[in-house]
């Protein structure tokens, strides 16, 4: 089982939040856009072998990256009205040569530091802690990692400094390596009015750490036998009913159309298409009342299967296509996004510069 969790981490480490995006599904079959720090803002969790996030989650990244460096840029009106580029600063990762990320820092437009992560890993690649620091670099919460490889499972929990638990999930995986269950565990907050150097608060601390029984949230997972994704099921604490679920559908093995339900009521649908290639050109999003298509995204690849345009469209009576915007990415020589650029109509609104230095 270690195999599988190593991989796991590979990538997700240089993510602001590790576990905050696991329902952002996004298949490798699906969608060809996991190049340069795309991935990072869909990462998945719940497979390193589903063919989820590109298989191996350092895919994305082509070539040996030592420091990605990523400039944010938006267009504000002046006070003639006119659009002017403006810079919000910017964030650098550095990876060691295997690809895991050692440390994380956003920077203000000024210059000036605005948050920063650094991780450890143990001995067989897996991230075992994350620290993170404020704009004064103050470390302000720490979030460890316990394995226990023999079960396929591990254990994530949040500190505040003082050693205050925050938040304590578990996450456990089946033979084949796929995330099974999700575990959040209910979280107090701190006690107020209690001196935190006193013996008395460092007592409740020890017991709070260890208690491990009051389930807050739990997410179970299924596949089908392919190893793709079938439901994502959040459960309710109290009964253990569905309380949310999404359910994934395919066609030659390929994601051709999700549905989200709340108490078995149809909140969402949306269905995929592809070329002959295997490219994702469009996604479609419905009514979940009416079943009319509402809106819909357009896909364009370049001759090297790499995403170049996303076109945003609006449906009106389930026909006509009205654009409201667009994306455009372009790469470097190694094939990783070099710039993103994203449109409100036909007027930029904002853009991310990716510089790369490789080993």
């Amino acid at each position: 089982m270690y195999r599988v969790i190593s991989a796991t981490f590979r990538f997700i480490a240089s993510c602001d939040s590790l576990f905050a995006r696991e329902r952002r599904v996004i298949f490798a079959t699906a969608v060809k856009v996991m190049s340069g720090l795309i991935i990072c803002a869909a990462v998945s969790l719940i497979s390193a072998s589903a063919g989820i996030s590109g298989g191996a989650l350092f895919d994305g990244l082509h070539g040996k990256v030592k420091e990605v460096s990523v400039e944010t840029w938006a267009y504000r009106k002046n006070r003639m009205g006119i659009n002017q580029k403006q810079y919000d600063g910017k964030t650098v990762t550095t990876f060691r040569s295997d690809g895991r990320a050692t440390d994380r820092t956003s920077y203000l437009s000024d210059g000036t530091v605005r948050a920063k992560y650094s991780y450890t890993y143990n001995d067989q690649g897996d991230v075992i802690r994350i620290d993170h620091y404020d704009a004064y670099d103050r470390k302000t919460t720490k979030t460890l990692y316990f394995y226990d490889y023999a079960a396929g499972s591990f254990i994530e929990k949040e500190y505040y400094e003082d050693g205050w638990v925050n938040n304590r999930r578990k996450y456990v995986y089946d033979d084949k390596g796929h995330l099974r269950d999700k575990i959040s565990y209910h979280v107090t907050d701190k006690p107020v009015g209690i001196d935190e150097d006193s013996e008395e608060y460092k007592k409740l601390i020890a017991a709070k750490d260890t208690d491990l029984d009051t389930v807050f949230a739990r997410t179970v997972y299924t596949f089908d036998d392919r190893g793709n994704p079938a439901e994502i099921i959040d459960l309710d604490p109290k009964d253990n009913s569905a309380y949310e679920k999404t359910v994934y559908s395919y066609l030659d093995n390929r994601l051709v159309q999700t549905e989200s339900y709340k108490r078995n009521i149809l909140r969402t649908r949306e269905k995929f298409v592809y070329d002959k290639t295997g490219n994702l050109t469009a996604k479609e999003s419905y009514d979940p009342v009416s079943l009319k298509k509402i809106s819909a995204v357009r896909y364009f690849h370049n001759a090297a299967a790499r995403l170049i345009r996303e076109e945003f469209y609006r449906v009106h009576g389930g026909l006509a296509y009205a654009i409201t915007g667009k994306t455009t990415y372009t790469y470097d020589a190694q094939g990783n996004v070099s710039e993103k650029t994203a449109y409100s109509g036909s007027q930029p609104f904002s853009i991310e510069i990716n510089r790369y230095i490789y080993y």
